[in-house]
């Protein structure tokens, strides 16, 4: 494990640290979540929305510490708070239509240019998903292309920015706390 140092904006003083895994326990991981990912793909939309929800649930009982930590990163108390809020809404949101918008996708046929040609889409997830998070927007942008990721069935290795990554701990500490995505998701 290698120590990053963090800086306070507010301060400038290195006041925090995060250990980012070696390429081996980084492997280590990956494989990890690749090997749960068929598991988590096989609860079906349904079973994967009621899960997002228990993790919005505990999302919002750690909001305060979400957003002390985003704060801290960024400067920006108020927008934290709507990020946090705004991402909580977006996973009950994903839970809600995520399972329509996968079944209305799924379509057979014939294609109408050559009649001959018959078609058939087959929804496969990704065994894994990375998510890189920027700096700007760190929980929102983590989320945003991790929850669609994850109500597809797909497993994901989330990278928050080592400038603004305070918030992996409050959301580490959401996640321990629904036991089915800890598993698919880190």
């Amino acid at each position: 494990m290698t120590i990053l140092k963090i800086k306070n904006p507010r301060t400038g003083a290195e006041d925090y640290e995060i250990m980012a895994p070696s390429e081996k326990e980084l492997s280590a991981i990956a494989g990890r979540l690749r090997r749960a990912q068929p598991a988590w793909h096989a609860l079906g939309a349904e079973g994967r929305a009621a899960v997002l929800l228990k993790f919005a649930e505990a999302l919002a009982a750690h909001r305060e510490d979400l957003i002390a930590c985003l704060a801290q990163d960024t400067g920006r108390h108020f927008i934290s708070a709507i990020e946090v809020d705004g991402s909580i809404g977006s996973i009950k949101r994903w839970a809600g239509s995520g399972g329509a918008l996968i079944e209305d996708f799924k379509d057979s046929g014939r294609s109408q240019t050559m009649p001959n040609l018959a078609y058939k889409t087959n929804l496969r997830p990704y065994p894994l998903v990375g998510c890189i998070s920027p700096w700007n927007f760190p929980l929102t942008l983590s989320l945003i292309d991790a929850i669609p990721a994850l109500m597809a069935g797909c497993a994901v290795l989330l990278k928050p920015s080592e400038i603004t990554s305070r918030f992996a701990a409050p959301l580490q500490a959401a996640l321990a706390e629904v036991s089915e995505l800890e598993q698919v998701f880190e």
